[in-house]
């Protein structure tokens, strides 16, 4: 959370995640997006490996783009 809020301006006045906010920063710059990627792809990794990957059947994360 502290890595994201501090490269993206994307928390309300609650300290909640824009999530509509981010995304419009990150699928509007490809390098804002791979900072992201490089924030929470290590972090999924680590968590998965905490409940064991044979555990899991499938992990797909889709990141997608939508008009806002």
């Amino acid at each position: 959370k502290k890595q994201i809020k501090k490269l993206f301006d994307c928390y309300d006045e609650n300290d909640i995640l824009d999530r509509k906010k981010l995304g419009k920063i990150v699928f509007s710059d490809k390098n804002k997006k791979k900072q992201l990627e490089n924030i929470i792809h290590p972090y999924i990794l680590e968590q998965m490996q905490k409940v064991g990957l044979h555990q899991i059947l499938v992990v797909e994360t889709i990141l997608q783009q939508k008009e806002l």
